[in-house]
């Protein structure tokens, strides 16, 4: 799955500005379901900050990292050990676009 919105411009009164400037990834995570850790893979255009939230199937926001992050290919390492076992959704924010998965623990 992407973030790319290729047709679409935001207009307002001092400049337009395209979306695709902020095409980037995140990947499901690696193993699915887990069991302890887990590796997230994302990839971004330019240096910024990915807001990374787990949350349960209600929406309730369990956990939340700001992770600064230079422009490329990353992974991130998640700890799961301190949560039950159960299907969780998990996020990651970047320039304002947010992009969600689902997630299964399974210990």
């Amino acid at each position: 799955d992407t973030a790319k919105v290729v047709t679409c411009a935001i207009y307002n009164d001092v400049s337009i500005h395209f979306l695709s400037d902020y095409h980037w990834t995140m990947g499901q995570n690696i193993p699915n379901p887990v069991t302890s850790i887990t590796h997230i893979p994302y990839a971004i255009p330019q240096d910024g900050i990915i807001i990374f939230r787990l949350m349960t199937v209600s929406g309730q926001i369990l956990h939340t990292i700001d992770i600064p992050s230079l422009a490329g290919t990353h992974s991130l390492e998640f700890d799961t050990d301190h949560f039950a076992n159960g299907i969780y959704y998990y996020s990651m924010q970047y320039k304002g676009q947010r992009i969600v998965k689902k997630m299964t623990i399974q210990k």
